[in-house]
Parts: structure tokens; sequence; C-alpha cells
């Protein structure tokens, strides 16, 4: 689903010239909900794995990641939104879908309502220095940012039904209510790894964490050095650092344990610790590549320049203290390559 959404939001912007988060087709949010409730099961379902907690949430989790994808499904292909994927104008189509959502939703009320005493967890939260208060925290985070996207992408039928006008929300608003609770996600990104079960000590606290702090002050003072002084994106690329640190420093501890306990050289030592604990590195990957996104978002988001200019050949203008300059105009035959084959293929 990940990789689905990159390509979409990578075609939409190579075909139809769509720049810009939050300004895309209503189907890119459509895909994003599920992707939310999918990542707050994931998270959560180890504290049922670990603990026994949070079984009736889960089962709520995975159920609403499949509902939204029929519901986003229904909202796109139904014609109720403006969208290039609005070519199903038959009633038939949309009343299907939300036939079957409707029954989906029964269905699944019923079942949680049926199990709810067998659903009861076998443990308590104890402290909220913890990891499962963590993973309660993210879970939290990625279903507000959920309700908000949902909100944004169907306002514009609420605001129809209820006021008689169609009102679209635009980036401004997803901007507003969501880069607050990304950034407090992102900081739990960092936390929920290094934090203990059960209940946290200082020692570990301070042992666990002092690095990584340091490592975020150190960005934001040297961005500050630099010159950045917008407060957001240095707050974004410093909570990133952060995160960085705290993969880095699980790898580290991992791999400088194994190399102890079996004499292994460092490579081999890696290479057999990732592998014996795919589950726990494999996610210490994917959060490095949520670091990736964070910065590439920050920095295009928050440094792009765009202006409109009418030049003939030899003039220029002013961009951000760059003179561009407008020499020739040419033109060149491209032979289309299919799709399948990827656009890094391209000449």
């Amino acid at each position: 689903l990940s990789f689905g959404i990159v390509l979409g939001g990578w075609w939409a912007y190579q075909e139809l010239g769509w720049g810009g988060y939050w300004a895309w087709d209503p189907v890119e949010n459509a895909s994003f909900m599920p992707w939310l409730m999918a990542t707050a099961f994931v998270h959560s379902v180890m504290i049922q794995k670990r603990r026994g907690m949070l079984k009736r949430w889960n089962l709520i989790l995975v159920s609403l990641a499949f509902l939204l994808s029929i519901f986003g499904t229904f909202l796109t292909r139904s014609g109720l939104l403006n969208s290039v994927h609005s070519f199903a104008e038959d009633p038939v189509v949309g009343g299907s879908l939300l036939g079957f959502l409707l029954v989906f939703v029964l269905v699944v009320t019923g079942l949680v309502l049926y199990r709810y005493e067998e659903l009861e967890s076998d443990n308590e939260l104890e402290s909220i220095l913890s990891r499962e208060f963590a993973f309660l925290l993210n879970n939290m985070m990625l279903v507000g940012i959920c309700f908000a996207v949902l909100w944004g992408t169907t306002y514009p039928i609420l605001s129809e039904y209820l006021l008689g006008e169609r009102v679209s929300l635009g980036p401004a608003f997803y901007n507003q209510v969501t880069i607050p609770l990304f950034l407090a996600l992102l900081v739990l990104t960092g936390v929920g790894p290094l934090i203990s079960w059960r209940k946290a000590s200082a020692s570990n606290l301070v042992r666990n964490f002092t690095g990584p702090v340091l490592a975020a002050l150190a960005t934001a003072l040297g961005l500050w050095a630099f010159g950045f002084r917008r407060p957001t994106p240095v707050m974004s690329f410093s909570v990133c650092a952060f995160v960085l640190s705290t993969v880095l420093l699980e790898f580290y501890r991992g791999v400088r344990a194994r190399m102890r306990s079996t004499g292994e050289p460092l490579l081999l030592a890696l290479v057999r610790l990732t592998w014996k604990a795919r589950p726990r590195f494999g996610g210490y990957v994917v959060h490095v590549g949520v670091v990736m996104i964070a910065v590439g978002i920050t920095a295009s988001s928050a440094y792009k320049a765009e202006t409109s200019a009418n030049l003939s050949p030899g003039e220029s203008f002013d961009l951000r203290g760059y003179e561009l300059t407008f020499e020739r105009m040419t033109y060149e035959a491209r032979e289309r390559i299919p799709m399948l084959l990827g656009w890094w293929l391209l000449p």
C-alpha cells in the first residue's frame, strides 16, 4: 500500500502536473486513510502479542482499515467527489459499494459485541512511562490524522448537503491540522523502540535518550548557525535526527553485544543479528524510511519557491536571490516507454 501511494503521487505529478502535498486528487486521500489505520494496527498489535492488551481495539482498527478501503472506493467511483477516477456515474455502482459497506459495518459490529467478553485485556497499563503508553499515543496520533483526512475529504459533500454550497478544503487546512500531529508521531517513532515495557526507570530513560536528545539539539543549533530560522522546519529536522539516532543506537548496541558474545566480525554480526530478529530490525529500517520521507516533505514544503514569468529569449528574472535566464527553446522527441518498466528508465 505504501508503494502504491508513492507511485500514485508520482504519477499524478508526472502526468497531471499536480504539485504540492494535499493538492492532489481525492483518491490519494482515499488510499491514505486505510494506510493510517493499518499502521496503527501494526503498532498496537505488538502490545497484544507482548502484554495481551488492546484486543478489542486491534479488531476495530483492522476492520476500519478494510472499511475505509471500501469507503474510499465508494467516494471516488460513485461520482460524489470530483476526481479523475470518477468514471462510474451509474448509481448502481455507488449503491452496490454503499450497500456492501453498510453490511460489513453491521457484521463487524455484531462480531465485536458477540465476542466482547472474550476480547478482554489480560493486563492493564501500569505507567505512562512505558512502551505500551507510547504505542497508545502513536495510535491516537494516527487515528487523529485519519479523522482529519476523512473530514477534509468528505467536507465538500457535507457542506453541499448542510449548507447548499459545495466547499473544498485546501492544503492550508491539512497543513494546519496534521503538521503538529505528524511531528508528535515522529517523536513517538523514536521514543517507542527505546523505552521499556511496563514501566521505565529513570536510569533507563537517561541511558537510552541522552544521545538522541543531544543529536536533536546539535541539529537544531547547527541549522540555526547556518541561517535556518523558521521554527517548524528546524523542529522537524531535529526530530528526524532524534529518530535516526535511536535507530543507529539500537543497531550499535545489538551488533556490539553479538560481537562480544560470538566473536564475529562487524559485518557478519550485523547480518546475523538483523536476520535473527527480522521483525524488530525490519521495523527500524522502516523508521529510517519514515525519516527520509519526513526530510523530503519538510524541505520541499518549507523551502519550495514558485513563480510565473513571461520571458523572451535573453530575458531574466530573480527567484530568491537566483537569477534565471531564458536562453533558448529546444524541441526533443521522446518515445514513451511502457509504465511497467518504470520512469527511471527514461532518458
